[in-house]
């Protein structure tokens, strides 16, 4: 069971889903380190008193990280020098957590982008309608169709952002 940290007001603020965190979910490291890209579990959440590192922080998010699905963690990762990836210490800015199934969102909100791991601030999507123009007792009516879209997508790399709505929501 996890214990309610007791987040200011300015914090709950800044970081409007981090009182949503919890340890075993799961997460992907974004943009803002060196593990960018590496999918694993929350295994600890530290605040305050509990923080084990300097570093300027809220929160300690502590990630086991998983190997790569695709490459050696070496050549993917050669700026890890050999460093292990469990327990690895990362603040409130460097993690995406899956709060919805598909999509990861920072603390803040933000969408972490699943291809290029940089975080999403807007999404961009094209949507095109189907319009007819019916003759209806010497009238014409415009009336819409279903039209189509090309989905949600990332504005750096065109990934695709698959939400099921459950974010992006109409």
């Amino acid at each position: 069971m996890n214990v309610a940290i007791p987040f200011t007001k300015l914090e709950l603020k800044a970081y409007p889903m981090i009182q949503k965190i919890e340890v075993g979910m799961r997460g992907v490291a974004n943009d803002n380190c060196d593990y960018k890209g590496l999918i694993g579990t929350v295994s600890e959440l530290r605040y305050g008193q509990q923080k084990e590192t300097e570093n300027d922080c809220i929160l300690e998010v502590v990630m086991d990280f998983e190997e790569p699905l695709h490459g050696s963690l070496e050549d993917l990762y050669p700026v890890l020098n050999g460093t292990g990836i469990g327990g690895v210490v990362l603040d409130e800015e460097s993690v995406g957590i899956f709060f919805e199934d598909n999509v990861a969102q920072t603390l803040d909100g933000k969408i972490v982008c699943p291809t290029c791991h940089l975080l999403l601030d807007y999404v961009s999507e094209v949507q095109e309608d189907d319009i007819h123009w019916n003759l209806e007792n010497g009238v014409w009516m415009k009336t819409n169709g279903e039209g189509s879209s090309n989905g949600k997508r990332c504005p750096y790399c065109d990934a695709r952002i698959d939400d099921d709505n459950a974010i992006l929501d109409y």
